[in-house]
């Protein structure tokens, strides 16, 4: 999250202007869920303060898959059980799905299914209801890209090594800019990016930006976006300004979307350089979510050439800042949340609000360890270590509740 950063809002342009190969095969087509499956997705609040509890075992092998393709003509379908692997082509996509427009209801539905070592795994244009629950992606440049669409769910997934494959940013080489979960201009009601697990841990991504970023996405006044429950895990020499959860970040925007979050129980553990951001817009229940960063993962993150010469120091908690400048900024309630994070030069950081730049914050029952000696408990610990199991124990979901 870069001060006049307009490398990103170039980068999101270019995006734009990727084409995908035509390639499509035979997509799989189921009639129903079971019941039970239904009722998870439906229901994510179920496991509020507990923890992710995912969907159980597909319901066959797993499929090799080429590159699939979507338009409106392939409305109501599911894609079930493929692994897609080594998708590398620059613009090419393991799924591309394109509607026509941001309400076109396919009614798309991705589960079960491994992405494994692909440039691009996911990416959605211009449509609404597609659920993605349920799989699992591991060494991906970009994981999911959503745009220009609403009624989106991206629930119960799991993320391991994003960011080390580079994705291409046309006509400039590599960007560094990658998320497991990236929403941009998605708005309307029912979007949702719950209960997923990104861990990052020992891998060496150094193109990771934000484990999820809403760019100018949100809900409305009647039917909030909701990011809650995931457990992220960085601990990896990504984008030394990056985050683990982003909003309101939206340089450009000339129409503001980035409103109506509700971003609860959350956990986040040495992200690349901010637990949480508000980076614009209005409306914003940030509750429940805990953040740990330690000094010396704040030490490794002021090494990275950027930094050296931009952000010397680091490191922080839940920061609020109209980064965005030209958009309204307001109406942000922090509740319940703990967090405990020192900055490169050993200064603690748990929280930070410009209010000067965004009116109308409220703090209610906060713990901020501004005490850089006494974490109060909080530790690398309040994930578990094998967040992500093994890929020799094959399994997506309901094996475990963590």
């Amino acid at each position: 999250m870069k001060k006049g950063f307009m490398n990103r809002r170039q980068f999101l342009l270019a995006l734009t202007a990727l084409t995908t190969p035509a390639l499509s095969t035979a997509i799989s087509r189921r009639i129903a869920l079971s019941s039970d499956f239904g009722e998870r997705l439906e229901n994510p609040d179920e496991a509020a303060g507990r923890g992710i509890t995912l969907t159980g075992e597909p319901t066959t092998p797993l499929t090799p898959s080429a590159p699939l393709t979507l338009t409106a003509s392939d409305a109501n379908v599911v894609i079930s059980g493929k692994h897609f692997k080594d998708v590398l082509d620059d613009g090419s996509y393991a799924i591309h799905i394109r509607g026509d427009h941001p309400n076109q209801r396919l009614n798309i539905e991705i589960t079960d299914c491994l992405f494994e070592n692909a440039r691009w795994a996911i990416r959605v244009d211009n449509a609404a209801d597609i659920k993605i629950h349920g799989n699992r992606f591991v060494n991906c440049g970009q994981a999911i890209r959503v745009s220009e669409s609403s009624i989106i769910r991206v629930d119960h997934n799991e993320f391991k090594d994003i960011g080390q494959i580079a994705v291409l940013n046309h006509g400039y080489g590599a960007y560094w800019a990658q998320n497991a979960v990236s929403f941009i201009n998605v708005t309307g009601p029912g979007n949702s990016v719950s209960w997923n697990i990104v861990d990052n841990s020992g891998a060496n991504a150094p193109y990771l930006e934000d484990c999820i970023s809403f760019w100018n996405s949100g809900g409305v006044a009647s039917s909030w976006a909701v990011i809650e429950g995931n457990q992220l895990r960085g601990d990896t020499p990504g984008s030394s300004t990056g985050t683990g959860i982003i909003v309101g970040d939206a340089v450009g925007a000339t129409t503001l979307y980035a409103h109506h979050v509700k971003i609860r129980n959350n956990t986040c553990v040495r992200m690349q350089s901010i637990g949480i951001g508000v980076a614009g817009g209005h409306d914003y229940d940030i509750s429940g979510n805990r953040i740990y960063l330690p000094l010396e993962h704040a030490l490794g993150l002021s090494k990275h050439p950027y930094n050296r010469e931009h952000n010397p120091t680091p490191g922080g908690g839940i920061m609020v800042f109209d980064y965005s400048e030209t958009l309204e900024c307001h109406s942000i309630a922090l509740t319940g949340n703990e967090a405990y994070a020192i900055r490169a030069d050993d200064v603690a950081n748990p929280f930070w609000a410009d209010r000067g730049s965004c009116s109308q914050v409220s703090e209610t029952g906060n713990t901020w360890h501004w005490d850089k000696n006494n974490s109060g408990g909080l530790s690398d610990d309040i994930l578990p270590r094998n967040l992500f199991a093994s890929l020799n124990t094959r399994y997506f979901s309901g094996n475990r509740q963590v």
